[in-house]
């Protein structure tokens, strides 16, 4: 069951992976093993060469909200209206992890994109708590 208001996305898993194969290919010394299960995966090491290039706000036209990602120090945070900033957990290159949310989404990563330049210009969002109520839950970069 779909929780109310959340919509889904659905992007072709073979655009995914092709995208996946061109980051590892640019960049394979920057790549950690991406976990079978994020849920126990407690000490994933990766770091982002510049945390700063995620800093920005992004919209979800779906929702029709912003959240921004701040850097706190070296930590990078996801911050919305009324709540709480989550913290942001490295994983792999562009991808993170966020626990605890909100109280229907618990565990979900974040995967950013990028355009043809290499620049970031949004992310999708994934519940991996084991609900599934968001897949690929795009958020585009604005100025």
């Amino acid at each position: 069951m779909i929780a109310a208001g959340v919509g889904i996305v659905v992007v072709h898993r073979e655009r995914v992976l092709a995208r996946q194969d061109q980051l590892r290919a640019a960049a394979p010394d920057q790549l950690a093993e991406e976990p079978q299960d994020v849920a126990e995966s407690p000490g994933v090491s990766f770091t982002p060469a510049d945390p700063t290039e995620y800093v920005g706000r992004y919209y979800s036209d779906e929702i029709d909200t912003t959240y921004e990602i701040k850097l706190t120090g070296s930590s990078l945070k996801i911050t919305r209206p009324r709540y709480d900033p989550t913290d942001l957990t490295p994983l792999a290159l562009d991808k993170f992890k966020i626990s605890n949310f909100s109280v229907v989404l618990t565990l979900a990563t974040v995967q950013f994109s990028r355009d043809a330049g290499g620049k970031i210009n949004g992310f999708r969002m994934d519940d991996v708590s084991g609900g599934n109520r968001l897949t690929n839950f795009p958020f585009i970069r604005r100025p």
